[in-house]
């Protein structure tokens, strides 16, 4: 997992989410893609045991107005805030953002695209992506060979290594 990396939040380089969230336009060979001062929307970024849990705020934007898609372990979010009309009237005074968005976050590629589900509730989206089985942390029970009347597996002895009587 690279992590979650973003200019408002650094993580330490160490951290599991370092690295996972990918500049607002990144196109997939890396290359910074033309940046536009619109709409670029807050992103949370969480993974745990069986999933990886993303939550973008989206004020104002209607679910027809976002896509995703979900392609290599790449979630991309795309989009477009509209500005209200009876913001073009002369003397309005606007701080809030418009237009086009896309953000991409690089999650590993052993999620489950066909499990994955979004919801837009109150302008913030959901978005859960499940891990494939394979992928998900598991505990190991630890038998005992000998507990099973089975004889313990010794390593394979080296060629050099001498016999029991001594010889070589």
């Amino acid at each position: 997992m690279k992590g979650l990396h973003d200019r408002s939040h650094r993580l330490p380089f160490d951290h599991p989410l370092h690295g996972v969230v990918a500049e607002p336009m990144t196109r997939k060979n890396g290359e910074s893609a033309p940046s536009t001062a619109g709409f670029e929307p807050p992103i949370d970024v969480w993974e745990v045991p069986d999933a990886f849990r993303v939550r973008v705020e989206l004020p104002g934007v209607a679910p027809d107005d976002v896509t995703i898609d979900l392609e290599d372990g790449d979630l991309t979010i795309r989009g477009e805030k509209h500005r209200d009309p009876a913001m073009s009237e002369a003397g309005a005074w606007s701080e809030s953002r418009s237009g086009p968005f896309r953000r991409v976050i690089r999650l590993d590629r052993c999620v489950d695209p066909a499990a994955a589900t979004a919801d837009l509730v109150d302008g913030v989206l959901h978005a859960v992506v499940p891990k494939v089985e394979s992928a998900r942390p598991r505990r190991i029970a630890i038998g005992s060979a000998a507990r099973d009347g089975a004889q313990t597996p010794r390593p394979p002895e080296r060629a050099d290594a001498p016999h029991a009587d001594g010889t070589r």
